[in-house]
């Protein structure tokens, strides 16, 4: 009896599988059908598939109904990955174009501070620059007033005027004629954006220009920040330069650029690629042509590096590569502080700058 009853349990199962089998079988050949109908001629792929029992038609129809809604899942799902992706694209495109323009157009820092503040005669003058702006700056002659006396060029950085730099003019007025610059955009200089020392370096040549039509015939050059990459930018191309010194200078566009936006993690190396691009397109092409750390490779006049271990804008890192890229001249010197954020300087430098200029451009005794 046991044996009967497993027998026909066996049996009753293998019946059971057979129908779901068929059913399957069926429901795939009615959706190919379907698809078939609209193509071409309806063709019979079975005999009496017209006549098939109306259950086993429905359940094929659920099937394909099945995979009809799973289908417009998935389109849908793909529309709002595209739809979020496209969004992500333009809003990145944005930032990178509104930091960009806060790059170029930074909120200035205008002081009423002249020279007369710190006692200092001095005579303001106007310089065109090779695209026709007016650049501003204040020439304050030497304490002697020696017809002999060197002159130096002194750049502020970014964000600033030439009124943040006069601590060190009247430090330097002792034994040199200082002239103090605007830079493009700043102060009272004209000009409707900075070009981040593309431009700003035949501005440093047109006032090497000026310096010698009042007969200055020693001239050095010292930059801070951004002026100090245009300082040594400068002393690489125009041989008059004969020192220069430079503050917290970059080593160049891209770097300075993923350090500021280290914060974006990975995102950050897209957003300063479309910055670059920007840079070319509103300012020229050729905007990444040179760099301080290429400009000083070329170097081999007196050169002072100067640089925070604690700067907080410009990395430290900045300066070893600086550093070296000026491992072939010798005379080169370095003034590496332990503490101090980018634009905190004590006197202690202030005279190293005076001593540095001293001993280049001062005739020895």
């Amino acid at each position: 009896k046991l044996g009967r009853v497993c027998l026909a349990a066996s049996q009753n199962t293998q019946a059971l599988l057979r129908k779901i089998y068929n059913t399957y079988i069926i429901s795939k050949t009615i959706i190919a059908y379907e698809k078939n109908l609209s193509r071409s001629e309806p063709k019979v792929l079975l005999p009496g598939l017209a006549r098939l029992p109306v259950r086993i038609r429905r359940l094929a129809e659920k099937g394909e109904s099945i995979l009809n809604f799973r289908g417009r899942k998935y389109k849908a799902r793909m529309t709002k990955i595209i739809i979020y992706s496209a969004t992500f694209a333009f809003g990145f495109g944005l930032v990178s174009l509104w930091s960009f323009w806060l790059v170029t157009r930074p909120p200035e820092i205008i002081s009423e501070s002249t020279p007369e503040t710190y006692g200092l005669n001095f005579d303001k003058i106007e310089i065109t620059a090779p695209d026709g702006i007016t650049l501003a700056g204040w020439l304050i002659p030497d304490a002697g007033r020696r017809q002999d006396a060197p002159a130096i060029i002194i750049f502020h950085g970014n964000g600033a005027d030439k009124s943040d730099m006069l601590s060190f003019a009247k430090v330097l007025h002792e034994k040199f004629a200082v002239l103090l610059m605007d830079l493009r955009y700043f102060g009272e200089s004209d000009g409707k954006y900075s070009t981040l020392g593309f431009k700003e370096r035949g501005d440093a040549s047109r006032a090497i220009d000026f310096l010698e039509s009042r007969g200055f015939k020693k001239i050095g050059v010292f930059g801070f920040s951004l002026g100090g990459a245009i300082a040594i930018m400068t002393a690489s191309e125009d041989s008059r330069v004969q020192a220069v010194a430079a503050y917290a200078s970059h080593t160049d566009l891209r770097s300075i650029g993923r350090d500021t936006y280290k914060i974006l993690g990975p995102l950050k190396y897209p957003l300063v690629e479309l910055m670059i691009l920007w840079a070319k397109l509103f300012i020229d092409e050729n905007v990444l042509r040179d760099s301080p750390f290429e400009s000083a490779q070329e170097l081999n006049i007196p050169l002072l590096l100067a640089h925070s271990r604690e700067d907080d804008q410009i990395p430290f890192s900045h300066a070893e590569r600086l550093k070296d890229s000026l491992k072939n001249n010798p005379r080169a010197e370095f003034y590496f502080m332990e503490r101090g954020l980018h634009g905190e300087v004590s006197s202690e430098f202030d005279n190293r700058v005076r001593e540095f200029f001293e001993h280049t451009l001062l005739p020895r005794d």
